[in-house]
């Protein structure tokens, strides 16, 4: 009973945790990939779909997110609570994956860590699909260990395979670098059941992988012809960096710490290096005593996917390497770290010692758990008081304490636009005139077509209103579309404010 109590309570404890982190920074300002989430969900759902095909992510994310908004609104925070919410359902079933093969206390431990990973509590902040990702891979991963602890029973194990099939197909619905993940599930069960000879002989998991995969392909195969066309849009996209020892370094230290490599001072640096020593060695001296295939599986989503979209990002072919399209990866490193701090605790022998040999015995252990702690406060410090991607809330709001209730906001660049419209309400709505943009992007699209809060007569506009404000990057100057109309004439400056990145003006009608 005092069992099955704590397997309830345990993880409730570390989802508090988890949200707590997540909320120390989910009211910072938006930015553009958010914006984009944002704006698109007010469209439909066969505008989302649309407006994906010319984008380079599929569209399941988006109508996850639009149903989220149906229900709480279309608030920043409230927006990107969905994160946290998938957070929370990889917490819950990586902590009953643990327990299938380990000890309370060992599941407790592992999650508690992987909860703590930098990475999961950053992108436990945004608005976009990487914790949904985490979750889906987190839930197969589950579903798959127990489909293959029950291949020899046909009746229990197919609708396992059937819940593993949808999920296969619903992660790369959500994003297309899922398929690493999947990649690394079929090396698994290739080691597992050592090799495919081995596979074959066995029809009942012959029949099952099958259907399995094949019935996944098929349930993705709509989407397959726009995977094509996309898969070069996404290869050397303007936002992808060369892949150079220097983005993998980075992608080293922010998977632990959250931050540049160049960033990373020594005290850090040794932290990581000590720890890495300590994991290394309890990997070794422990992997024997699992008994058990799981930290093989957690080992392996680690590893494959970074290794594949490295080999992927060299030439001849275009860089795709970006750290956050693998973040499944790094918070499953951190679940992997825990589980090794956790059964480095478990000492037998020091059970029955005296007291100075069983601290002899443990300060192994200890200094590892302190060294881990420690670099995940350290990174969680860096995800909480990082500079944003985004500033316009920090225009946004004085300008809306100046404004008075209805006065609108006129935003003159796409870009800055889905970043303040995100912000829009009834008594401070902001507006874009579709002449001010030629949408040479596929993510504009959306502009055009869901046309939230889009006009086409700048002239009607101002006839219509006696005041507005024009929101502009600090350096731009006044959009000759507005300044050389004749009904312009009519209105003079009345407010400005700024911060080092935007700047407002507020414009009323003359008297």
């Amino acid at each position: 009973m005092k069992k099955r109590f704590l397997s309830i309570v345990l993880p409730v404890i570390i989802g508090i945790i988890y949200i707590v982190l997540c909320c120390l920074n989910l009211n910072s300002s938006i930015w553009f990939d958010e914006a984009f989430s944002h704006y698109l969900v007010r469209g439909s759902y066969g505008e989302i779909v649309g407006m994906t095909a010319m984008d380079v992510h599929p569209p399941l994310f988006y109508f996850a997110l639009k149903i989220w908004s149906l229900i709480f609104g279309t608030g920043v925070p409230a927006m990107r609570f969905m994160s946290i919410f998938f957070g929370l359902i990889a917490i819950i079933f990586a902590f009953q994956l643990l327990k299938r093969h380990f000890s309370l206390k060992t599941s407790t431990i592992a999650t508690a860590f992987m909860a703590l990973s930098p990475m999961f509590v950053r992108y436990g902040q945004e608005m976009r699909m990487y914790t949904m990702v985490f979750a889906i891979v987190m839930v197969a991963t589950y579903i798959l260990d127990i489909a293959i602890a029950r291949v020899d029973n046909k009746k229990s194990a197919k609708w396992l395979w059937v819940v593993y099939a949808i999920l296969l197909a619903a992660g790369m619905y959500t994003h297309y670098f899922c398929a690493l993940a999947w990649i690394a599930h079929v090396v698994f069960i290739l080691y597992h059941f050592k090799g495919v000879k081995n596979i074959w002989k066995n029809k009942s998991l012959r029949i099952s992988l099958i259907l399995t995969y094949v019935g996944a392909v098929i349930m993705y195969a709509p989407w397959l012809p726009i995977v094509l066309k996309q898969s070069g849009d996404v290869q050397g996209g303007f936002w992808i960096p060369e892949t150079t020892t220097t983005v993998i370094m980075d992608t080293v230290t922010r998977a632990l710490v959250y931050c540049l490599s160049e960033d990373t001072g020594p005290r850090t640096t040794l932290a990581i290096a000590l720890a890495t020593a300590f994991i290394s060695y309890f990997t070794v001296k422990n992997w024997q005593k699992f008994k058990s295939h799981l930290p093989a599986l957690i080992a392996m989503i680690v590893a494959i996917p970074p290794l594949m979209l490295l080999i992927l990002s060299l030439p001849p072919l275009a860089p795709v390497f970006i750290e956050r399209y693998i973040a499944y990866s790094t918070i499953f490193l951190w679940l992997f770290l825990g589980l090794v701090v956790a059964k480095a605790w478990e000492n037998k022998a020091a059970k029955t010692a005296k007291i100075t040999k069983k601290i002899k015995a443990k300060l192994p252990a200890f200094i590892a758990s302190a060294l881990l702690i420690g670099i995940a406060i350290s990174g969680i410090s860096h995800v909480t008081t990082r500079t944003p991607d985004g500033f316009v809330k920090y225009t946004m709001e004085p300008m809306e304490q100046l404004s008075a209730e209805g006065e609108p906001i006129l935003v003159p660049y796409d870009w800055n636009f889905y970043d303040t419209v995100a912000y829009s309400t009834d008594k401070h709505p902001v507006y874009f005139y579709e002449g001010w943009s030629d949408y040479q992007w596929g993510s504009l699209e959306p502009i055009r077509n869901i046309r939230y809060n889009v006009f086409d007569s700048l002239d009607e506009f101002l006839k219509d209103h006696d005041s507005f404000w024009v929101f502009l990057n600090v350096d731009d100057k006044l959009p000759e579309t507005i300044t050389s109309l004749e009904e312009f004439k009519n209105f003079e400056p009345a407010h400005s404010v700024s911060d080092q990145h935007h700047v407002a003006y507020e414009f009323k009608r003359k008297v």
